[in-house]
């Protein structure tokens, strides 16, 4: 993702735009499901961020959602964004808003495709604790429909015949497709969680013992495997022995002050978010892409924007990659499991393809190599049904923009994967699903 210079200073002009595109989606959904239940659900939302905002006014942090209605937190959410932006909260106003605005943008053909009402209704009405799956198939319909097919949901049996999620067609030409959205791994997200665990006791001792630090650390093992007092202790050693880091058989650790400069520079003028990325980047100088990171302050809650920060007193900041072969394998896996559960919701009277959506991590070497394994799995895939023909694979991650003027960064790479011998050709063209303004280059960009 682009990377210009950070210290930059947020427009005091020009906020009071609308974005159309979401607001349009957001209207259509709202209108799948009965107007006075999606109202009550919604004000629970509303009501859930304010108890939120409530504790960060005073310092603190709390999530700004229970997850359990995500339905109604993407309507929260994205009506928010598109009109005011008085309760979005950045990190999810990135993940939620680009596909929300794809939406609207297609709203006409997305109407036009027999079932997709159906399909979204059902997000709303099913209160899912994620509306990743369901979004991510009407995206992919759209898609087709935007390359000239004839595109219709196939309504789903509950305990019935297996069925793909829509058929396509074109004169003489018939396909089936199913579609399958994945997260982050277990191992990922577990990984993450670890990593926290062992940087709180370093924030806690940190902030007892004065100074400001950046720590950055490489583990040589994996997280799994660190004892949860390891890396305070590494620290502690450190700072007693007025030592700049350390080197062992689990981690190389290193310690320094951070770039108070240019933090203050930017804080003179500008409220930051807290926590972000962008306030990581301004306290230790320089943010690895592919690293995960840590933070912590002593900070004072701007008025009327808690998430932001007006001042921040003290701040550790804790960043950590971890290159222990296994974890690189384990956080790249679980491709052909997906591949099985799709093949199984493929017809035989016709060439079938799946569509699988995948959140890239954002470490380059993590998801190259996955690309790669799911590149040598299709080769070596055997079919038990003889029409499956292609999985196209899309790879997303979405954050908080860097950049001055722009709200989020969304990346997103298509790799289409042959199944087994044959000579059938892709049945789609190289187009992106959410970034579909853009020049679409081939290849795989990790």
């Amino acid at each position: 993702m682009a990377n210009e210079d950070p210290l930059w200073i947020a427009r005091r002009d020009g906020q009071d735009w609308r974005d159309d595109d979401v607001q349009a989606a957001i209207d259509w959904l709202t209108g799948l499901a009965p107007a006075a239940e999606v109202a009550a659900r919604i004000e629970t939302q509303r009501q859930g961020l304010e108890a939120s905002l409530a504790v960060w006014r005073e310092g603190g942090q709390a999530p700004p959602t229970d997850g359990q209605d995500q339905a109604a937190w993407w309507l929260l959410q994205g009506a928010d964004f598109a009109d005011g932006r008085r309760h979005s909260v950045p990190e999810e106003a990135a993940r939620i808003t680009p596909l929300l605005k794809r939406l609207g943008a297609d709203l006409a053909i997305l109407r036009g495709i027999p079932g997709a009402e159906e399909r979204a209704g059902r997000l709303l009405t099913e209160r899912r604790t994620s509306m990743d799956a369901g979004v991510y198939e009407l995206l992919v319909a759209l898609a087709w429909r935007r390359d000239g097919w004839t595109v219709e949901f196939v309504p789903e049996q509950r305990g019935g015949a297996a069925t793909p999620d829509f058929l396509a067609s074109k004169p003489n030409r018939r396909w089936a497709v199913e579609c399958k959205r994945l997260d982050r791994s277990t191992y990922a997200v577990n990984e993450v969680a670890q990593g926290g665990r062992l940087a709180n006791p370093v924030h806690d001792l940190l902030r007892q013992a004065g100074p400001s630090l950046v720590l950055e650390a490489v583990y040589n093992v994996e997280l799994q495997d660190v004892p949860d007092g390891y890396l305070v202790e590494r620290v502690r050693e450190a700072l007693a022995a007025n030592r700049g880091g350390w080197a062992d058989a689990t981690a190389i650790g290193r310690l320094r002050p951070p770039d108070a400069a240019g933090l203050l520079q930017v804080m003179a003028h500008d409220d930051i978010y807290y926590g972000s990325r962008r306030m990581i980047q301004l306290t230790a100088g320089v943010l690895q892409a592919e690293w995960d990171y840590s933070f912590s302050g002593q900070w004072t809650p701007a008025e009327g924007r808690p998430f932001y920060a007006t001042d921040l007193h003290h701040a550790s900041v804790i960043g950590w990659t971890c290159r222990a072969p296994r974890a690189l394998e384990m956080k790249s896996g679980h491709f052909r499991r997906t591949l099985v559960r799709a093949e199984r919701q493929l017809p035989a009277d016709r060439p079938g393809v799946v569509h699988i959506g995948i959140e890239a991590t954002g470490e380059g070497q993590v998801d190259r190599g996955r690309y790669m394994a799911n590149l040598i799995e299709t080769w070596v895939y055997r079919p038990a049904n003889r029409r499956f023909r292609w999985a196209n694979v899309n790879y997303f991650r979405s954050e908080v923009s860097l950049e001055r003027d722009t709200n989020w960064d969304f990346d997103e790479t298509f790799a289409p994967l042959k199944i087994g011998r044959h000579t059938t050709p892709q049945p789609v063209p190289l187009q992106a699903l959410v970034a579909t303004d853009g020049p679409v280059q081939p290849g795989a960009f990790f």
